[in-house]
């Protein structure tokens, strides 16, 4: 899966992604968290939340990071990709059940 905030800007630098299906999210987290679910439920078969859901979940969750840092010893300024995947994974765990729809 490709995501730009732009249709086809990644031509101007990248001849190697040719013919792939470039999704464009205009820079907005909604929309690049719905192309993902997409994506994903496509490609896994699997049925799963809809787009406006997991975002509104992602939402909690980036409310909740800080707090979520604090208990991780991590200064949210200085979180790595690994460590939001991390983190994520065990706020999902935890605190998911609670959200409720």
């Amino acid at each position: 899966m490709v995501l730009d905030t732009e249709r086809y800007r990644y031509q101007k630098f990248m001849s190697d992604i040719a013919g792939q299906d470039i999704q464009a999210h205009g820079g907005e987290q909604r929309r690049a968290i719905a192309a993902v679910r997409n994506w994903l439920r496509t490609a896994s078969g699997r049925t799963l939340p809809g787009g406006a859901e997991v975002f509104r979940r992602y939402q909690l969750f980036e409310r909740a990071l800080p707090q979520v840092c604090g208990h991780a010893e991590l200064d949210p300024a200085e979180v790595t990709f690994a460590d939001f995947v991390s983190l994520a994974v065990e706020w999902l765990k935890v605190d998911l059940p609670a959200a409720g729809p």
